[in-house]
């Protein structure tokens, strides 16, 4: 209390605190540029990388565990929060290589598109829902099994090994049960329902529903369908864990199709606006859910800056920067060795996306001492080494990755570096060594013809292309997704007279 001669003055002390004129400016600038468009001007949040305003309804700490469920943008997620000393339950199961995609992130067998395929895994878990393992499990045309909860683009197992797994899966959804965060990443729309089990899955292979007809049906949800499947997991999950709290985003990565008859364009505004709509309105109803934005960093940022080429898959630099905002939001002080290996990673990633593969390798080599453990540096580095030609570093890194994750994608790695070092006949003994999954036979035979061709290799190209068209003609991988590959295969099957499969991968590519 302020006084005059001893007296209390309350006017004076209401001087006191009275803002200066600058900070009323400094405010109301503040809340006109949040609530009005930003224009195409330097400096605005719309130029580049977008840039929203957030602030977060709780805080969170270092000393809280994590479990990040959804599409595969949950996935980058997952790498940020183990990159930055977080304990992550969702990355519990570590699988084997053999069942993998050749160039799949670790736990993309967890990734789960829609509110029902999420909302069948998490319920189960918490045994709200009655789902008998071996139900999940069918034997596919070629005599291996799938596990119609995971994605079905993966290899097929044995059914003692599919039904291992998937007890293996429900074990760790059950982890929600002591997490203290979820991460919750929606991602579209359009669901696949299993007519027997009555349970929305992951998409199952089109040979799969030729195989079982009239099994697999395709539905398009509502909005109140879908807000009815996450509303009664999220409650079902407080219940069960009365200090949970959930960040929920909308994955920005579109459609890869649409079973709709709507143009994609249009059926991806559908889905990913009643998914954004979805997370705000329990954002509005229940004090422990927060709507993270990270949905609008990617998608109101110029595509250069959000996405790779293929205008799908986020940029890691891009991730980087979400990742920067999400520590910079949710934590305290405390966190700031976190946010500053995030942002190296972010920096390194943004070089060698850049084609500035050597500075890219500076700040991969200073992250190496306290992250040699990490996949997706070693991985990285190794990206960078290869770009910038240098073998003997690319070399050593990918032997590292073949000790750490064993299998295709770390052969295929290493084939390349000897490459560069021209080791061609090293290169291509590996490189078939690879092909031997049929996830990994695009990747290994686009690059076997490049060695057969810096060799001088005919027979070696021709092997190369007909691997690779292998994969393409019984859709294994999409001719888009390496075009430099595609294009090659066309070439070198014209070139050597192999009509007959020429004519079956243009086929592939027409109908794609």
């Amino acid at each position: 209390m302020v006084t005059i001669d001893g007296v209390p003055s309350l006017a004076t002390e209401a001087l006191v605190n009275v803002p200066s004129v600058a900070d009323v400016l400094a405010r109301k600038r503040e809340e006109f540029r949040r609530s009005h468009w930003p224009k195409r001007e330097a400096g605005s949040r719309l130029m580049g990388a977008c840039d929203p305003y957030f602030e977060p309804k709780f805080a969170l700490s270092r000393d809280l565990s994590f479990f990040a469920v959804g599409s595969c943008f949950a996935r980058n997620i997952e790498e940020y929060l183990l990159r930055d000393g977080l304990r992550v339950l969702s990355r519990g199961i570590r699988f084997p290589s053999e069942e993998m995609a050749a160039n799949a992130r670790a736990n993309d067998l967890l990734v789960k598109y829609t509110p029902g395929s999420i909302h069948a895994e998490v319920m189960s878990a918490l045994g709200l829902l009655k789902v008998n393992p071996e139900d999940a499990i069918l034997e596919t045309e070629s005599g291996g099994y799938q596990d119609l909860f995971l994605p079905a683009t993966y290899p097929d197992v044995t059914r003692e090994r599919a039904i291992e797994r998937r007890k293996q899966v429900a074990t760790l959804f059950g982890q929600l049960r002591h997490a203290d965060v979820l991460l919750l990443t929606l991602g579209l729309i359009e669901h696949w329902f299993d007519q027997e089990t009555g349970l929305y899955i992951n998409e199952p292979r089109p040979s799969m529903k030729a195989l079982y007809p009239g099994r697999f049906v395709s539905r398009q949800l509502s909005f109140n369908e879908n807000l009815g499947l996450v509303r009664s997991m999220v409650r079902a999950l407080k219940i069960f864990n009365s200090n949970l709290r959930i960040v929920m985003t909308v994955s920005p990565v579109p459609l890869l199709k649409t079973f709709t008859s709507r143009d994609i364009i249009i059926a991806n505004t559908y889905s990913k606006s009643v998914l954004r709509t979805i997370a705000e309105q329990l954002y509005l109803e229940f004090d422990y859910v927060d709507y993270f934005p990270s949905y609008e960093m990617v998608i109101l940022s110029t595509p250069e800056e959000a996405f790779e080429r293929d205008l799908r898959h986020v940029r890691d630099a891009a991730v980087g920067r979400i990742m920067q905002k999400f520590f910079n939001s949710y934590f305290s002080e405390e966190a700031e060795i976190g946010i500053s290996n995030t942002k190296m990673f972010a920096d390194a990633r943004a070089l060698l996306d850049s084609g500035r593969a050597r500075e890219a390798m500076e700040v991969y080599a200073g992250l190496e001492a306290g992250h040699g453990g990490d996949v997706s540096l070693i991985l990285n580095f190794c990206q960078a080494a290869l770009l910038a030609k240098d073998g003997d570093t690319a070399v050593r890194l990918a032997n590292r990755l073949m000790e750490m994750e064993p299998g295709d994608r770390s052969t295929i790695l290493a084939a390349r570096a000897q490459l560069v070092l021209g080791q061609h006949e090293t290169a291509i003994r590996m490189l078939r060594r690879a092909r031997q999954h049929e996830n990994s036979r695009l990747h290994a035979g686009g690059w076997e013809m490049e060695a057969g061709r810096l060799a001088g290799d005919r027979e070696a190209e021709l092997s190369g292309a007909l691997t690779a068209a292998e994969a393409i003609v019984n859709q294994w991988a999409s001719p888009s997704k390496k075009p430099w590959i595609t294009k090659r295969v066309l070439r070198v099957l014209q070139r050597e007279g192999r009509t007959e499969v020429l004519e079956s991968v243009k086929m592939v590519i027409a109908a794609q």
